[in-house]
């Protein structure tokens, strides 16, 4: 309804996206993602959203193929789960290397640091999840979105017993 009466807010898109997002709808996350950056370029996570949903749908190919910004965690996610995990190694590494280098702005930092934690989730790293989402919430309240932390993303550390209370 928000999107109905505000169809050029990028604001109403990008509740639509993660509440999508969350609900397993991934055609409408990647769809209201996608609406979000053709409406406002400058919201990068709206980019992140976009690829995180064709990763579940496994559109992998499709996830490659967004332009992620800050958020290039996204495209390792998707590469790794392609099998090029050295590829996918190779980028994360290069954006811890950059974490800390770009003193102001924080939220850049912290949305690198929400991507490790969800990919570290994805490939099954417990303690990488849990230090990059400390780190995260360490910078900002915000750290990782709850309803990202409640979306598919994370279900392979919701399935263990001890992930799953720390997540919580």
């Amino acid at each position: 309804r928000g999107v109905s009466l505000s169809p050029y807010s990028p604001a109403r898109h990008l509740a639509l996206a993660t509440v999508a997002l969350e609900l397993n709808s991934y055609a409408t996350a990647a769809r209201e993602a996608h609406r979000v950056t053709e409406l406002e370029p400058e919201i990068t996570v709206s980019r992140a959203l976009e690829g995180q949903a064709m990763l579940l749908a496994g559109r992998l190919e499709q996830c490659l193929g967004v332009d992620y910004g800050p958020h290039d965690v996204v495209r390792a996610t998707c590469t790794f789960e392609l099998g090029r995990e050295s590829e996918a190694t190779s980028i994360v590494d290069s954006v811890i290397r950059s974490i800390g280098n770009d003193a102001d702005n924080r939220y850049t930092d912290v949305a690198r640091m929400a991507d490790l934690a969800v990919y570290y989730a994805w490939i099954g790293d417990a303690e990488q999840m849990m230090l990059w989402l400390e780190r995260a919430f360490d910078l900002s309240p915000m750290g990782v979105w709850g309803r990202v932390l409640n979306t598919s993303l994370f279900t392979r550390m919701r399935n263990n017993p001890t992930t799953s209370r720390l997540l919580d």
